[in-house]
């Protein structure tokens, strides 16, 4: 099997180019497939000093990736050098499945902030201890991080309710949190 996972939001939580820290459940999947032979791609868009930081920090943690940006040399013997990466998995923060995508339009949501807001929530939930006990406001109904991650996991928040209060709330925070690990 072949295995493409991406960088900045997967492997790693960063603010670019900032690495902030592991998602070790990622971390931890991609070396168990490594073992059981998988062939891995890091499939990232960093590039040039960016990309020797995040190679090294994935080293750190005990990485090994067969190919860096590239397809696999059987994968190009059977189809050419294309810029697309295959895989028979893709793992990346920005994937989105067609099933989802079918459900959020048929919703009327935006989809792009459903998943920016969902993975910083996670993110911050993970990362900051005090997270949970911050209160965001959003229609005059207080929410905190895990209520917040609850309504939208099941689509309770939708349309504008959702998307500008949150995702501004939640992107202010994660600068804030980027500037405090420094």
């Amino acid at each position: 099997m072949t295995i493409a996972v991406d960088f900045d939001g997967t492997l790693a939580v960063t603010d670019f180019p900032l690495i902030i820290g592991p998602n070790q459940h990622i971390i931890d999947y991609i070396k168990s497939q490594k073992t059981m032979g998988s062939v891995i791609i890091l499939n990232t868009c960093r590039t040039g000093q960016f990309l020797v930081d995040a190679l090294k920090w994935s080293n750190e943690q005990g990485l090994e990736f067969d190919y860096v940006n590239e397809n696999s040399k059987e994968t190009i013997a059977l189809y050419g050098d294309c810029r697309k990466i295959f895989a028979d998995v893709n793992i990346d923060d920005k994937n989105v499945l067609v099933e989802s995508v079918n459900k959020a339009t048929k919703k009327g949501m935006c989809l792009d902030h459903k998943n920016t807001v969902l993975q910083g929530l996670e993110n911050m939930r993970e990362f900051d201890t005090h997270s949970d006990g911050l209160q965001y406001a959003v229609d005059g109904k207080d929410y905190s991080v895990n209520e917040i991650i609850t309504e939208i996991k099941t689509d309770s928040i939708v349309g504008n309710k959702f998307s500008q209060n949150i995702y501004d709330t939640v992107i202010t925070y994660l600068g804030k949190f980027s500037q405090d690990a420094d």
